[in-house]
């Protein structure tokens, strides 16, 4: 095991683009260590946290929260590490960022010791606790300066009934980057940068951090794509399975742009500028209301648009807070609707195990086929590097080649086969041609393992065979 983990470190260097130096499993640990000030801190590597799933969350203590796997808040793979003592005289888990070399997620359950129960008269002052928040932010990234941000939280609990204040064993403190105006004058949110923290809330010590910074930014802030532009495509989703065809109308807001690393990509170079759009959608057919909206409760959705290219990013998911919302019939936006229905709908890729409608990409089709970025494939834990002959795609130990007839150059961008990239990475595709959509799955290790037993049982009766086929290929 520790074997694969070293190899698939190695693999992960050679297979980057020099703009996009790696850190290893081994230089993570030292990365580390450095931050945290222990020269000989003990570490264990867990994995990717895309491959560890439900079990690996049940696994962890009651007091432990990590944004991992399923519940990730990344667009990509990181990391992840707990220290490496039997007497737990020092317990911390780790989520590492391996490109720019953070740690974007930090717990620490031994931090809190304020008693459960307590008065708001034990708590530190907010400046204190903020203070503290800042120090330790400082620690990681000396160049933070909390003037640019909005800071939330650290004060205490109310009793909304009583309106006096209540004491918390915690206290969770936010960073969010001031908005700004583009030179279009339209509100700019950044979420480049951000941060929360969570301290004892009568020692100021910190027990868990989550937030990264990946500043600056690098990208054009002034839209491609109008806003108008960004609404019909918006609307046109819902004129697309699973909404058709029982969404009948349809309204939307522009509530303005917001600059985030793209969803696939890797850091620190990949941001997007994206429209956020909300839609409101509603159904005549009593079956579907509940979920689509009724005209005396409309459905409330979140949709996000590329602001450069107009391809719709992120997750397509209801709003909860939305719910019993009403909107009347307007003639215009109707029209509105209806026009978006002529925008040529996308091939979407979706995790056959989730529900709902979660969009995982959106491939580029070219003929009957289907690309994806070089950097998406990250998303499966895939690492693609060029080289003279074509493509190396490289996943744990495997290694897979494309020639230069297998990729597409376009808009500056590099594509490799959605299908080489499943592959390798051991997902199974089902394609719906009526909803456009590929449904992928990971394919099931102990069915593997089945099928490596009898293929093994089958290997002494076919080896003939094979010889046979190999030899006339050399030939």
């Amino acid at each position: 095991m520790k074997f694969r983990f070293i190899l698939f470190s190695l693999l992960i260097c050679l297979a980057l683009p020099k703009s996009l130096p790696m850190l290893t499993i081994d230089q993570a640990k030292q990365r580390i260590r450095q931050l945290e000030g222990i020269p000989d801190l003990r570490l264990t590597y867990l994995g990717l946290d895309t491959e560890l799933g439900e079990d690996f969350e049940l696994s962890l203590p009651r007091d432990v929260d990590l944004d991992i796997g399923e519940y990730s808040v990344l667009p990509w793979p990181c990391y992840v590490f707990k220290t490496d003592y039997p007497d737990n005289s020092i317990l911390r888990y780790y989520v590492f960022e391996p490109f720019t070399g953070q740690i974007i997620q930090w717990c620490n359950p031994l931090a809190v010791v304020s008693p459960k129960e307590g008065s708001p008269s034990d708590m530190l002052d907010r400046e204190q606790l903020v203070q503290s928040a800042i120090d330790f932010i400082k620690r990681w990234h000396p160049d933070f300066n909390p003037s640019l941000y909005i800071i939330s939280g650290g004060w205490p609990y109310k009793d909304f009934s009583t309106g006096q204040d209540v004491y918390s064993q915690t206290v969770y403190i936010h960073f969010f980057l001031r908005d700004t105006v583009n030179e279009q004058g339209w509100k700019l949110i950044n979420g480049l940068s951000r941060f929360t923290i969570d301290l004892d809330s009568t020692t100021g010590q910190v027990c868990r951090f989550w937030g990264w910074h990946f500043l600056p930014v690098n990208i054009s802030l002034s839209p491609t794509i109008s806003s108008d532009q960004a609404l019909q495509i918006a609307l046109n989703i819902f004129h697309n399975p699973p909404f058709y065809p029982y969404v009948d109308y349809a309204e939307g807001v522009v509530y303005g742009l917001s600059v985030h690393l793209a969803d696939g990509c890797l850091p620190p170079s990949h941001q997007r500028l994206k429209w956020n759009i909300g839609i409101y959608t509603l159904t005549s057919n009593p079956k579907y209301q509940e979920d689509f909206g009724s005209p005396d409760e409309a459905r409330w959705w979140g949709v996000s648009v590329d602001a450069h290219t107009g391809e719709v990013l992120g997750e397509i998911l209801p709003d909860p807070l939305g719910k019993g919302a009403t909107i009347a019939r307007d003639e215009k936006k109707l029209k509105e609707f209806l026009k978006a229905k002529n925008i040529k709908a996308s091939w979407k890729v979706i995790d056959g195990d989730k529900e709902g409608y979660d969009v995982k990409l959106y491939p580029l089709v070219n003929g009957r086929r289907f690309y994806i970025r070089i950097e998406q494939a990250w998303i499966f834990g895939v690492f693609g590097k060029r080289e003279k002959e074509g493509i190396v795609l490289s996943y744990h130990n495997k290694v897979l080649k494309l020639g230069k007839k297998d990729v597409l150059e376009r808009d500056n961008g590099l594509y490799v086969p959605l299908n080489s990239v499943l592959k390798i990475a051991g997902y199974e595709a089902k394609y719906g041609l009526k909803e456009k959509a590929i449904y992928i799955k990971k394919v099931n290790k102990e069915k593997e393992k089945v099928k490596g037993a009898i293929g093994g049982m089958l290997s002494l009766s076919a080896l003939s065979y094979v010889l046979c086929k190999f030899l006339r290929i050399l030939a």
